[in-house]
């Protein structure tokens, strides 16, 4: 079931995707106007669909506030689970919490049993093309630039990205990170990015066009990837 908000509505559902349109039609009947949503994800190596942030508006803005977690893109696999999203918080334009603790508790609820199971199907050793979520080899502290990390597609990509020619990092990401200046044309012009938490490096890209965001695991071949990326994003509506 999708992540639905609203006085009809079950709070207790999880799924991969969240529809802003929901969010703010809730704030509507509450008479107030939607400023930023909090939302906790994670992403699984394997799901070569990840998230998706549904009806985003030209100037809206999407912030990367923190991500954890290892995973293997070579000869290693576990089940395939789904990503999963889910709201933190909401809060109005001036200030007001849009949705309460006993609202969101039941959401959360769900959520940490998904992500429980996601932990339960994870292999006990993740080694073969360690990445953390900023496409870091922890053992090497190499950034990879074909794949591993956390790659957030905003609505001019219209989907998701996968690692290909066009898409790769260029070399100097090795030793110095995911930043913008290695980003290829195509990465750019879509308005997309690599979150990375080097100097200099990107964590938040405002959107021209209306649409879905798409975010997911950097690959192009999913099944013999194992782990998991958690993190923490925030919205920001300019409408």
């Amino acid at each position: 079931m999708a992540n639905n908000l609203g006085k009809n509505i079950n709070l207790g559902s999880v799924d991969n995707v969240i529809d802003l349109n929901e969010l703010t039609r809730v704030a509507t009947e509450k008479g107030m106007t939607v400023g930023s949503v909090s939302l906790w994800a994670v992403v699984t190596a394997n799901d070569s669909v990840g998230l998706i942030i549904d009806n985003l508006k030209a100037g809206d803005e999407v912030i990367i506030e923190s991500a954890n977690g290892v995973a293997s893109f070579k000869e290693t696999s576990m089940k395939s689970v789904k990503s999963l999203i889910t709201v933190l918080g909401a809060v109005s334009t001036l200030g007001a919490d849009i949705l309460s603790e006993g609202e969101l508790a039941p959401f959360n609820s769900e959520f940490e049993k998904g992500f429980d199971a996601i932990k339960a199907a994870v292999p006990d050793k993740i080694v073969h093309a360690v990445r953390d979520a900023w496409g870091e080899d922890p053992g090497t502290g190499d950034y990879a630039k074909h794949e591993g990390g956390l790659i957030v597609c905003m609505p001019a990509a219209h989907g998701a990205l996968y690692a290909s020619s066009e898409n790769y990092l260029a070399s100097g990401a090795k030793k110095h990170g995911r930043k913008k200046e290695y980003f290829s044309k195509n990465i750019i012009e879509k308005e997309s990015f690599f979150p990375c938490n080097c100097a200099g490096g990107v964590l938040q890209q405002k959107t021209s066009f209306d649409g879905p965001i798409n975010i997911l695991a950097f690959d192009s071949k999913f099944k013999d990837n194992a782990g998991f990326y958690e993190f923490k994003a925030t919205i920001r509506l300019a409408r």
